[in-house]
């Protein structure tokens, strides 16, 4: 697929699929992949490319023990991430068809993400004056149903780290408590502060990045709205 490229001409054309196309995970790397399409429909007849957007998640190698892992539960966890990290760009335009390349939806998890995004995005839509009632219908297939995945966990913790007296102190109360974990920073891994704390708490850190297309930056700027934080996710079971 090529990748279209964001003009004043192509701005004013609003998509009409926004497209779940896949997600790539390198091992190797320790990097994973999340490639989504802003595409027009071809019934319009209009020329347009397009719009491939890749979302990357970085993290630091800490030896994961790849073959111990299982298989179904990363694609299930990568899949509900694809899904939640989608919102980024699907705020740009908004379409109205949701089109879901990497993976099935039964018709109770896409309730969920109907109900997700929806209300995740209730304070974008009050400040853009978008009409969002029957906007958001993720599709699902009706014979899919979701199972649980057993899988035993050793009895520890992620503790989200910023570097701050609240990730101090919540690291010094599970060190009271004899609870193993391990610290896990968002943002950029370099940060002195994290590190230096990190370093005086005596734990291993885990540094994620987010990094986001390009492309996402000119259209929030081409198309003027109002940007907003990103909201909390809970996964669907």
């Amino acid at each position: 697929m090529s990748r279209g490229k964001i003009t004043e001409k192509n701005k004013k054309q609003k998509p009409d699929y926004f497209i779940f196309e896949k997600y790539l995970l390198n091992k190797k790397d320790c990097s994973i992949s999340f490639f989504y399409c802003l595409d027009f429909d071809k019934k319009n007849k209009i020329n347009k490319k397009p719009i491939t957007l890749i979302t990357q998640i970085n993290f630091n190698d800490q030896g994961i023990p790849w073959k111990k892992i299982n298989t179904a539960l990363l694609n299930n966890i990568l899949f509900n991430l694809h899904l939640a990290l989608g919102v980024d760009y699907y705020k740009t335009y908004c379409p109205r068809k949701i089109i879901i390349k990497s993976g099935i939806l039964s018709q109770k998890a896409a309730a969920h993400w109907d109900k997700l995004y929806t209300r995740g995005l209730g304070e974008f839509f009050y400040r853009n004056k978008l009409d969002f009632r029957g906007l958001i219908n993720f599709p699902y297939q009706k014979s899919k149903t979701n199972y649980p995945i057993g899988v035993k966990l050793n009895n520890r913790s992620l503790l989200p780290w910023g570097g701050g007296k609240d990730s101090c102190v919540s690291a010094e109360l599970l060190k009271e408590l004899g609870h193993k974990f391990t610290l896990v920073s968002f943002g950029n891994s370099k940060n002195s502060i994290q590190l230096a704390t990190a370093k005086v708490s005596q734990q291993e850190i885990i540094g994620v990045k987010k990094v986001i297309d390009l492309n996402y930056l000119i259209l929030i700027d081409k198309m003027l709205i109002m940007d907003i934080s990103p909201f909390q996710l809970s996964m669907p079971g």
